[in-house]
């Protein structure tokens, strides 16, 4: 009896152990995570301070660029009328006659316009691609040293505008991505919360379900890991498994989802463009909710019919179609079904999925969803002439 109770009081004396340790685990991580918080802010903060720093070097660059490039047009058109006043006046000089005067003049002023449509054109060449010019090296000279980690990582999808250059777009992201900044910044503070984090789930394991005075119990394996205990470690490895294999390259890298839908849109218009998809209405469409966000691609008003009506069948006494998946692999015809698939090699491009559904872990870039629309009226019409269909068919067979 003796020996039970004192294994008793070990068992005791090692759960109130642990419990210390889960209180002082839970301390440092709300101080780490407090000690985040307040850098993020920090961040941010230096973020918007150095963007309105930029825009002020950017802004002072570009008008001193503006006035050599002023400066540039003046002595081209100056030479342009020089030019055209030296033809004129040979024009003059060399013609035998008013007429061979007059078309040596109205030659001399088309090729005077044709200089200045060229003059023209390349200046405004020269400024629509001063603020694009910028090489990754000019963008790692303008922005904070202890960023360009992220934009090597980020600057193939990194794109300068005629309204704002690479630097200033990667700023931008930056301030909207201070998490990913962290990370960056600060990979020993984020590595540190990790394990603590983990170590913080062991630990509540071992003082609730070490052999102590109450057996474990179950839980969900998506619980919370600092409300819940944490995930088991074999959910743990499954999770870093996943995360740790190999990734195809993909478009748009480090876009949010709207810029992604932006991206979308353009190469379905390419795509009609270059006759890969038919002439119809697509539609582009985002949305952001709590911890995800997503993008719809409708594509209705297709140059031939969508819906595939050999593909469905009218069942005994009912009023309604439905679909044969027992003869069909799909609902709609071969022209509608290729549209399809290539609205889905597009979107694609520049999805992933990484979730696991044994552990409930979700894990994807946005959820996605692919239409094809047809005309309703044309539908019901179908589906009104298969029904009658049904129906003779029934009377034939019931008939004497």
């Amino acid at each position: 009896m003796s020996s039970r109770k004192q294994a008793t009081a070990e068992r005791r004396a090692r759960q109130r152990e642990a419990r210390a340790k889960v209180a002082h685990l839970r301390a440092q991580l709300r101080s780490a995570l407090a000690a985040k918080k307040q850098r993020m802010r920090e961040l941010a903060s230096a973020i918007r301070a150095e963007r309105v720093a930029l825009r002020d070097r950017i802004i002072a660059n570009r008008k001193r660029f503006l006035e050599e490039l002023r400066s540039w047009e003046r002595t081209q058109r100056a030479e342009a009328r020089e030019a055209w006043a030296r033809r004129r006046g040979e024009a003059r000089a060399e013609a035998l006659g008013d007429i061979a005067r007059a078309r040596a003049e109205t030659a001399a002023e088309r090729a005077h316009a044709t200089e200045l449509r060229r003059i023209e054109r390349e200046v405004h060449a020269r400024a629509a691609g001063h603020a694009q010019a910028q090489t990754d090296d000019d963008v790692r000279a303008l922005v904070p040293a202890e960023l360009v980690p992220l934009f090597d990582r980020l600057k193939q999808s990194i794109r300068g505008g005629a309204k704002r250059s690479r630097a200033e777009v990667f700023l931008h992201l930056a301030a909207q991505r201070t998490e990913d900044v962290f990370k960056v910044v600060e990979p020993r503070v984020e590595q540190m919360i990790r394990d603590t984090i983990l170590e913080l789930a062991r630990t509540r394991r071992a003082a609730r379900s070490c052999a102590c005075l109450h057996p474990a119990r179950s839980k969900p394996a998506n619980s919370n890991a600092l409300t819940g205990g944490g995930p088991l470690p074999e959910e743990i490895e499954r999770i870093r498994v996943l995360e740790s294999r190999p990734r195809d390259a993909l478009k748009g890298e480090g876009l949010d989802t709207t810029e992604i839908a932006k991206r979308i849109r353009e190469e379905i218009k390419a795509a009609v463009k270059a006759r890969e998809l038919p002439k119809a209405t697509y539609s582009v469409r985002t949305d952001k909710y709590s911890m995800g966000s997503s993008i719809t691609v409708v594509a209705s008003k297709l140059p031939f019919p969508v819906i595939n009506a050999d593909a469905f069948r009218v069942d005994r006494g009912a009023n309604w179609a439905t679909f044969d998946s027992a003869h069909f692999r799909s609902r709609f015809t071969p022209e509608a079904q290729a549209v399809e698939r290539k609205l889905e090699a597009i979107v694609n491009a520049y999805h992933w999925d990484r979730s696991d559904s044994m552990t409930d872990y979700y894990n994807e870039r946005f959820a996605k969803d692919v239409r094809l629309t047809e005309d309703k009226s044309k539908w019901q019409k179908v589906e009104a002439a298969k029904v009658a269909a049904a129906r003779a068919r029934e009377r034939e067979e019931t008939s004497p």
